[in-house]
């Protein structure tokens, strides 16, 4: 997260640019002012969480709920990730913006309780203090996605505009503002 993320948010409040991790040769960029403070708003693409073991591999765990490209499904990332962010938008004074969340599920059986972990993560980080202002779920529609044509269906509406079940609940949280505690508990208890 931090060579992703902090790094950049970091370089775009301070104006300069210090990229290094270890095996890396560093990036620097000295102080540069048409870069300090440019952000209009903080915006945050969650879908997923990678473990990387020391010898660089990637670990997958088992038992763990994925979408159908195998992405390990973890809302508690998001709230992690919120919480960084919130940190640098409260000092820079700009909204914090989930421009892309969302998971590859053709079934639609992942995705309700997806939707429900994920609002409820970014509704946890707003009573914090992010100043989150925005959410947009991806995708609308099933789309072209960048190495997997047209296989993966991350829309809450397919390629022929069909509601799935999904698209109507997000309609119904839409709708009110919210949903209630109960369809959290509802839910099936998460693998570990």
């Amino acid at each position: 997260s931090y060579l992703f993320n902090e790094t950049f948010w970091q370089a775009l409040e301070t104006g300069e640019l210090n990229f290094s991790a270890p095996g890396l040769d560093p990036i620097l960029i000295a102080y540069d002012r048409e870069l300090q403070g440019t952000m209009d708003y903080l915006g945050i693409n969650y879908y997923t969480r990678y473990q990387i073991e020391a010898s660089g591999a990637q670990r997958t765990l088992a038992n763990v709920p994925v979408s159908d490209l195998n992405w390990e499904i973890h809302p508690q990332g998001l709230l992690k990730v919120l919480r960084m962010a919130g940190k640098h938008a409260r000092r820079l004074k700009i909204p914090v913006i989930i421009t892309e969340n969302g998971l590859a599920d053709a079934a639609d059986s992942r995705r309700p309780q997806f939707l429900l972990e994920h609002l409820s993560a970014i509704w946890q980080a707003i009573d914090e203090g992010v100043p989150v202002r925005g959410y947009f779920h991806w995708s609308l529609i099933d789309n072209f996605e960048w190495t997997d044509g047209y296989e993966q269906r991350f829309g809450l509406l397919d390629a022929e505009r069909q509601w799935r079940p999904s698209a109507h609940l997000y309609q119904r949280i839409a709708t009110a503002n919210g949903f209630p505690a109960q369809w959290l508990q509802a839910l099936p208890e998460p693998l570990p």
